[in-house]
């Protein structure tokens, strides 16, 4: 059951949002759940971390492409793209 993977991840990325390999145990964890847009922008921030502009613009970009990505995740998608311009 993935989704108490993606439930731990998400609360231990509030705790520790600046750690990047929990952004991509977190994507991992939410890819297998099916979630592929959160998992996109998931790694985009474990790039952001990383100061991988390229790969955070990449996977935001991505994350835009799923036709069921949800409002709040398009948006921040979005924000990552515009204060990276």
């Amino acid at each position: 059951d993935y989704q108490n993977a993606v439930n731990a991840f998400s609360r231990a990325v509030k705790g520790e949002a600046r750690w990047p390999g929990l952004q991509r145990q977190l994507a991992i964890a939410l890819g297998r759940n099916g979630q592929l847009a959160e998992a996109d922008l998931a790694l985009a921030n474990e790039a952001l971390l990383l100061r991988d502009t390229a790969r955070a613009k990449q996977m935001a970009k991505r994350a835009l492409s799923y036709e069921d990505i949800s409002k709040e995740s398009r948006n921040y998608a979005n924000d990552i793209l515009f204060s990276l311009q």
